[in-house]
């Protein structure tokens, strides 16, 4: 009686009203109620096997439907980035279809030119592959963060799932030996079970998943192509580099046509020749 009394005088002190924690609730309650932030001792503990499992359940059921939530929003960010992954990978490909298209006019330098619909000079046509190549360099990064972001999103939903599994299994246990802590006999069992119970409480409290809707925003915000309209100064170094990358894939698929036709040349100069 002397232990409650001091109790409730903390609470008075603190501000808050006696009657509405007490009333209506037994001293195991009360208890729970006065130690919501976890301040449960290993002497509390044994001595009050029966609150501590309930301020325990509680906690672990609050944190249960807290991580349905966020599991929920994981998945909604996880489907939102493969969306933006999606889009940006349609991009990079139209962009280097028209990249392709003005390297092969520039190469073949005669102007002006038309490309799909618009006529160019040769500055104007440098500083628009300039323009292409800017905005496929932040298409690339923003695809590379894109899927690195989205296997941790993954991730981080699995370890909710393993931790949800895991606060369910105390629960159970909880209600499995509700009988054993009520009735207040510390026995070796219920000691063990208790500080089992402790255990998983802690390791509950330490879980601390990361944001699942924010910091996905600010990736993508971050990796989108805010700038590509904005056409760049010509970088006369990026685009001959990449006029000679183009010539050598050209000259390449000249070099494996040639190899194709080849064999079938050989043949008929042999029938020629019998």
């Amino acid at each position: 009686m002397k232990k409650i009394i001091i109790e409730v005088l903390v609470l008075i002190a603190a501000g808050v009203g006696y009657g509405v924690y007490f009333q209506g609730k037994t001293a195991t309650d009360f208890v729970s109620d006065v130690t919501k932030n976890g301040n449960w001792s290993e002497e509390r503990r044994q001595k009050d096997p029966e609150g501590y499992s309930v301020f325990v359940e509680k906690r672990l059921k609050d944190a249960i439907e807290k991580y349905e939530t966020m599991r929920k929003q994981f998945g909604e960010s996880s489907q939102k980035l493969q969306a933006e992954i999606a889009d940006r990978q349609e991009k990079l490909a139209k962009s280097s279809a028209l990249l392709e298209q003005m390297l092969a006019a520039l190469d073949k330098g005669e102007f002006p030119v038309e490309v799909y619909g618009a006529k160019y000079d040769e500055e104007q046509l440098r500083s628009q592959i300039a323009v292409l190549m800017s905005e496929q360099e932040s298409y690339e990064k923003a695809i590379e963060e894109g899927v690195k972001a989205r296997k941790n999103v993954d991730k981080q939903a699995r370890d909710l799932i393993t931790q949800i599994t895991e606060n369910e299994n105390q629960l159970a246990m909880i209600e499995h030996n509700r009988k054993l802590f009520a009735s207040r006999k510390l026995t070796a069992e219920s000691k063990e079970l208790i500080e089992d119970l402790a255990k998983a409480f802690d390791a509950d409290v330490e879980f601390q998943p990361a944001d699942p809707v924010g910091s996905l925003d600010v990736l993508i915000k971050r990796s989108d192509a805010t700038n590509a309209a904005a056409a760049p100064d010509p970088d006369e170094e990026r685009v001959n580099k990449a006029l000679e990358e183009y010539r050598a894939r050209m000259n390449a698929k000249a070099s494996e046509a040639s190899e194709e036709v080849a064999p079938e040349t050989e043949g008929v100069d042999e029938k020629i020749v019998e």
